[in-house]
């Protein structure tokens, strides 16, 4: 068994930007991630009413350098102007092929 390093990059953003992130991220040939409901508290109040909008977080496992790519996007293009929260971790995988 053979693990890999690579980045996971987790963006929680507001449910109103998911499809026009998802759309950024294609365009940056991103084919893989995964979507979760995503609810919770943090500077700007909580989201826990369904008149918030609520939040999605995305999830995507990919080499490093594709993960700095998306970081400047998210950094030109939302951070700043929409509720977004971005981090990266240092994660190890099985079928490397799957995550390039």
């Amino acid at each position: 068994m053979k693990l890999t390093k690579a980045k996971l990059v987790t963006i929680v953003i507001e449910n109103d930007l998911k499809e026009r992130l998802i759309k950024d991220l294609k365009s940056y040939s991103i084919k893989g991630y995964t979507i979760k409901e995503a609810k919770g508290e943090g500077l700007n109040g909580s989201n826990f009413d369904q008149w918030s909008g609520g939040n999605s977080s995305i999830e995507i496992i990919i080499r490093e350098e594709k993960a700095l790519k998306i970081l400047e996007l998210l950094n030109n293009k939302y951070i700043g102007k929409y509720s977004c929260i971005v981090y990266l971790s240092d994660v190890e995988v099985l079928r490397e092929e799957k995550f390039s």
